[in-house]
């Protein structure tokens, strides 16, 4: 009896090199995976530690950086408005040589 040709044909199987090979790949692949040690927090030998803090501490820290934000903001502000006030200023004297130019 002949498959049908719908039907898939078995898969080849594989040569006795090829299997023996495989196996001697494997073997290997769990070999060097004992070797290796896989980190974790149940064989780490570093310990970080650090003092405890107080939420007054944490909200002093943050009242701080908020200043410092504050301040930086500030800072850029004026430095806005000085430029803000060259800008005027040059178009101001520019207004003025027109209208020196219109008089003339």
């Amino acid at each position: 009896m002949t498959p049908h040709p719908s039907q898939p044909s078995p898969p080849p199987q594989l040569s006795d090199v090829v299997e023996a090979q495989f196996a001697a790949f494997t073997a290997e692949l769990a070999t060097l995976d004992n070797l290796v040690p896989h980190p974790s927090a149940l064989n780490a030998t570093v310990t970080i530690s650090a003092l405890p803090v107080s939420a007054e501490q944490i909200a002093a820290q943050a009242r701080e950086e908020l200043s410092g934000q504050k301040g930086k903001r500030d800072v850029e502000m004026e430095e806005e408005r000085e430029e803000a006030g060259e800008v005027l200023w040059g178009e101001l004297e520019e207004m003025e040589g027109v209208r020196g130019g219109c008089e003339g």
